[in-house]
């Protein structure tokens, strides 16, 4: 499947239409459009930005749909399913090469994101967590040293804090990860 090109063209524009054309005469069943973004586009979850000396800039995209809903910090299921969305936003923001204005315009999204769905945790200290091991995977080019660890066999479990809270450190111990899903099903409760 094809999907989401960027493609910078260098080339007179009214050429893009003959490029576009030629492209969709090689088969039939795939067809191509074309968005001319000029000197800014949104691209994925991206704007992307070209200055007069052919620098580029980035910046992060919300679609004007985006809500700041995330799993709420008061739903019942665990703790890793309600940061999950958080460790995506500070990977993202991390690993793109924002502008230090755009950087802090993105942290001060991600923490109104957390305060309104009741979500308390440390974002400062996971952004420098997570910008620190950025940097030094992308200082070297050595591989990481090999880990002769057990490899874990996953346990899944329904939810049920506090005894999976409890559960979960007697099964790590014993090289057993745990996961969860939700005990409280809406189809089990919902007759037909």
């Amino acid at each position: 499947y094809v999907d989401d090109i960027l493609c910078v063209w260098h080339g007179p524009g009214e050429l893009i239409e003959h490029f576009l054309s030629l492209l969709n005469s090689f088969f039939p069943s795939i067809k191509f459009t074309v968005e001319i973004g000029g000197a800014k586009i949104n691209f994925l979850d991206l704007t992307i930005s070209i200055s007069n000396n052919n620098e580029y800039t980035y910046d992060i995209y919300r679609k004007p749909t985006t809500t700041d809903i995330t799993v709420h910090g008061s739903s019942f299921c665990p703790l890793p399913h309600k940061l999950a969305a958080y460790h995506y936003f500070i990977n993202r923001l991390v690993t793109t090469p924002l502008t230090p204005m755009a950087f802090k315009r993105e942290v001060s999204i991600i923490k109104y994101i957390a305060k309104r769905n009741c979500i308390r945790i440390d974002l400062d200290n996971m952004i420098r967590r997570k910008s620190v091991k950025f940097a030094l995977s992308s200082t070297t080019n050595l591989a990481p040293p090999s880990r002769q660890k057990l490899r874990a066999k996953t346990v899944s479990l329904p939810y049920l804090p506090p005894l999976t809270s409890a559960l979960a450190p007697l099964l790590k111990s014993a090289h057993l990860r745990p996961t969860y899903y939700p005990h409280l099903q809406l189809g089990r409760l919902l007759s037909n």
